[in-house]
């Protein structure tokens, strides 16, 4: 476990579906929902998430296995990372809401968008590991369904 903290968030933990989260939460505004990286934690955020703070009600979890939260048992697919977000950030009161994250983060959250639409309002995909767009502006990701990018993606990205 880690001790990193993010300064002017509060440390919160929450057993979810049989796993322990650390997470953190903070500031005032509109929610948005920040998840790390492959071999991060919520720490990795601490940069942006005192300036996000000023605007916005922010979640900022550790995922199963990383940071302060405990693994997950053995699963296939990121499902059960994004499962896990969401419900964190239901018993937050902290949906619906934009979700961002970089590299395997972007397909945690659009896992969580493709999973729960109504739960997300936006995405921010930073240099998501997998992510491609075709010549016709079509977005396929891996391991996500290609509802992904056709029924999640698209309309996102026109409202943002």
């Amino acid at each position: 476990m880690t001790d990193a903290k993010l300064p002017g968030l509060e440390e919160r933990f929450l057993q979810v579906k049989g796993v322990g989260m650390r997470y953190f939460v903070g500031g005032s505004g509109p929610p948005l929902v920040l998840v790390h990286g492959l071999g991060g934690a919520a720490a990795n955020w601490t940069e942006l998430a005192p300036l996000l703070a000023r605007r916005h009600r922010l979640l900022v979890p550790d995922l199963p296995g990383h940071g302060g939260s405990t693994p997950l048992p053995a699963v296939a697919g990121l499902a059960p990372f994004a499962d896990r977000v969401a419900l964190v950030a239901e018993r937050e009161g902290m949906l619906p809401a934009p979700a961002a994250g970089p590299s395997l983060a972007a397909l945690v959250v659009l896992r969580l968008a493709s999973r729960r639409p109504p739960d997300v309002s936006a995405v921010v995909l930073a240099a998501g590991a997998g992510l491609s767009v075709g010549a016709s502006g079509d977005v396929s990701c891996c391991p996500c369904s290609p509802r992904c990018g056709r029924d999640v993606l698209r309309p996102v990205i026109a409202v943002w």
